[in-house]
């Protein structure tokens, strides 16, 4: 659990994620503790491609806010 005090959010961090040393996205998990994908599929065009995760997609996915309810 990593814990930003200037922005009152948590996180939760697989440590044993290959590149979790390095702080990467893809090391921060979602409120079910899965990985968020780098890549997800999109149809576009009437074809299937796939496209990269936004910023503030995985953001919303992986930042929970510190309601201040726990003791």
């Amino acid at each position: 659990m990593v814990y930003d005090i200037s922005n009152g959010y948590y996180r939760v961090q697989d440590l044993k994620h290959p590149r979790a040393a390095s702080n990467a996205a893809t090391s921060y998990l979602d409120q079910f503790g899965k990985p968020i994908p780098e890549n997800v599929p999109v149809y576009k065009n009437g074809k299937w491609a796939q496209t990269g995760v936004s910023k503030d997609v995985r953001q919303a996915l992986t930042h929970f806010i510190d309601s201040g309810l726990c003791p």
